[in-house]
């Protein structure tokens, strides 16, 4: 049985979500304080850029256990950690993957410089020092994707037709 700790919108989540953002917030402050190198400031601005986006998708999506991470400036990843959408039928959850993934590239200021965005669902639990996660769906979804109206396709099929 769980306890309520471990549900992903009890108040310990919420304040360890909290202290997450304060400890980026911090840092991005911190990076952007050096300001003699141009790296640091991009790095400290990308910085700033992934916390509004994790906060904004969070609001969206009304998911407090949701991350964002970026891999060299290309690669954007959303990880919903316990979250209730896990539970989807493999369809649903495609389409909510699709429809974050979305809402996530038209709210990445650069957006012309990503590859793909993908949407991963994750089991994650902390029992004192050790922690489990587990990576249960991932999906990754190609530019062409994101930027065609109203059209999902699965991956690896096209959205053009027959010539």
């Amino acid at each position: 049985m769980m306890n309520g700790s471990l549900e992903p919108n009890s108040r310990g989540a919420r304040m360890k979500l909290h202290w997450h953002r304060m400890l980026t917030i911090s840092l991005v402050l911190f990076l952007g304080s050096l300001g003699g190198c141009n790296g640091l400031r991009e790095l400290s601005a990308e910085l700033g850029e992934v916390s509004r986006l994790q906060t904004q998708l969070q609001q969206q999506t009304g998911q407090a256990g949701l991350s964002i991470n970026l891999n060299n400036g290309r690669y954007l990843s959303v990880s919903f950690i316990n979250s209730s959408f896990a539970k989807l039928p493999s369809d649903q959850k495609r389409t909510k993957a699709l429809e974050v993934a979305r809402l996530a590239y038209n709210d990445w200021p650069k957006r012309d410089e990503l590859a793909s965005v993908s949407v991963v669902f994750q089991s994650r639990y902390d029992v004192g020092p050790l922690h489990y996660s587990n990576s249960l769906d991932n999906f990754e979804f190609q530019i062409s994707e994101l930027t065609a109206k109203g059209v999902s396709t699965p991956p690896g099929q096209t959205t053009g037709s027959a010539h």
